[in-house]
C-alpha cells in the first residue's frame, strides 16, 4: 500500500489545514438542495480539493462523480 493511501484522511475531521475552507464546504454541503447551483473547487495541485470533496460527499451521503480536466471526455462518456 502506498504511503499516501495509508495516511489519507478518512473523515473531514482528519484533515489538517485550510480550516476556513473546510468549514465553508461543510456548511455548503449541509444546506445544498437538489437542483441548486453546484460548488467549484479551484486551486493548485495537492491542496486537498479532491479529498475534501470525496469526504464531504461521503459524510453527507451523496454519490460523487469526479471529472478531471486531464481525463479524455466525450458526450457519450459523460
Amino acid at each position: 500500500m502506498m504511503w499516501s493511501d495509508k495516511h489519507r484522511p478518512q473523515s473531514i475531521s482528519d484533515m489538517i489545514g485550510n480550516e476556513e475552507a473546510r468549514t465553508v464546504l461543510v456548511e455548503w454541503f449541509a444546506k445544498w438542495k437538489k437542483g441548486t447551483k453546484p460548488i467549484l473547487l479551484v486551486g493548485p495541485p495537492g491542496i486537498g480539493k479532491t479529498t475534501i470533496a470525496n469526504l464531504s460527499g461521503k459524510q453527507f451521503g451523496y454519490d460523487m462523480i469526479s471529472l478531471n480536466a486531464s481525463d479524455v471526455r466525450s458526450k457519450s462518456r459523460i
